[in-house]
């Protein structure tokens, strides 16, 4: 599985996202939906409450 880097703005306490990071996440495609990614995000990070950025 591909995996691609996305800048998120996050909370990792579940409030206003105010943090802004990084992350890789692996993906079914290289050229992923947006909430292919989102859905990514939440299984790694269940408890994160964030915002994408930018998909790399």
């Amino acid at each position: 599985m591909p995996s691609v880097n996305v800048k998120i703005k996050y909370s990792s306490t579940g409030g206003t996202p105010n943090a802004t990071t990084t992350t890789s996440v692996q993906v079914s495609s290289k050229t992923p939906t947006e909430s292919e990614v989102s859905a990514a995000i939440k299984k790694k990070n269940p408890k994160w409450n964030f915002i994408i950025l930018e998909i790399k």
